[in-house]
């Protein structure tokens, strides 16, 4: 049996957070929590204290002499999550929750770690993500078509990189407006994995596009083609919210100035 890589990392995490007495509970989270990790997920770890705990425990655990051991890197997000990485290149978060924080989570996705760790009485609902709404997603269609609309001044000036940027800013866009199409957004979690939030043929065309290289030809060609992934679906997704007149005004400006036609 292959071992689990992640163990040396969660014993640790585990030994020291069972040995606070400042500590109630700690909990895995994240992929690994929700029993859908692999060897390259992060070890995301919830703990509880209570509220007169709460900034001792962060700037303990986020600070040098971490009873974790030494790190490469070290961070405290927001003010109570403290991201690391390990010597050997391991990583691992603490979220630490007081109160009704740890009563809305949602145990079914959290593993026991420290001995006694249990749900906490009078369990609260988790917050269920806001609905989106069609015209939610305006913004994001409109930068989409903003970004389009400046290649123009990118490619007369022969800013090559410039152009490439944001060429890749409208892929990150059409990725989120396909992940939104698919209801996965609130699901997603952190950055390292898409794959599973798109369809085969979402992910075969968004692999399919090349990076433009730089000349104005490749531009052209990949303002074009990924245009012609993002505007249909957003138009779809987005029915009469979409902004159709910044649209229209778009392929106008960019037939005028560049002679070419959008999908």
């Amino acid at each position: 049996m292959t071992e689990d890589p992640h163990a040396p990392l969660i014993a640790a995490i585990r030994d020291a957070l069972g040995a606070d007495a400042r500590v109630d509970g700690a909990w895995l989270s994240g992929s690994l929590g929700r029993g859908e990790g692999d060897a390259f997920s992060d070890v995301d770890v919830v703990v509880a204290v209570e509220d007169e705990d709460l900034g001792a425990c962060v700037a303990e655990y986020g600070g040098v002499k971490s009873p974790l051991g030494a790190a490469v890197f070290r961070q405290v997000l927001y003010g109570r999550i403290v991201t690391a990485v390990t010597p050997d290149w391991r990583r691992y978060d603490l979220q630490f929750v007081t109160g009704p924080e740890l009563r809305r989570l949602d145990f079914a996705k959290l593993r026991p770690l420290t001995p006694g760790a249990k749900p906490p009485p009078g369990l609260l609902p988790p917050r269920a993500p806001p609905a989106r709404r069609p015209q939610d997603l305006v913004p994001m269609a409109e930068e989409f078509l903003r970004i389009l609309g400046l290649l123009p001044v990118a490619l007369g000036r022969r800013e090559w990189l410039v152009a490439q940027e944001g060429w890749g800013l409208m892929r990150k866009l059409t990725i989120d407006l396909m992940v939104e199409a698919n209801g996965r957004t609130s699901d997603r979690g952190g950055v390292k994995r898409l794959n599973a939030f798109l369809t085969d043929g979402q992910r075969e065309a968004l692999e399919a596009l090349a990076w433009p290289g730089p000349s104005r030809e490749s531009l052209i060609a990949a303002n074009q083609a990924l245009s012609g992934l993002f505007i249909p679906l957003g138009r779809t997704l987005l029915g009469e919210a979409w902004p159709s007149a910044f649209e229209s005004a778009t392929r106008d400006h960019l037939r005028e100035a560049l002679g070419i036609e959008l999908p």
